[in-house]
């Protein structure tokens, strides 16, 4: 019989570490899982956000670390 392969984004390990390795990729997998209610999309959305944007501000406040 065929079985259906599951897609790569509905892995949720896999989605985690194209999170931290490569965050656009990791947010679309997030968008795209069916698996996954549209609040915690939106939540885990926020949460990389912010810390993206707090990565950025760290690095600007201090250039040499």
């Amino acid at each position: 019989m065929s079985e259906v392969a599951a897609k790569w984004y509905d892995k949720t390990w896999l989605v985690v570490v194209l999170s931290l390795l490569i965050l656009p990729v990791g947010i679309y997998g997030i968008w795209k899982s069916e698996s996954r209610p549209q609040g915690t999309k939106i939540a885990l959305t926020a949460v990389m956000g912010v810390l993206f944007v707090l990565y950025i501000v760290m690095r600007v406040m201090n250039p040499d670390a």
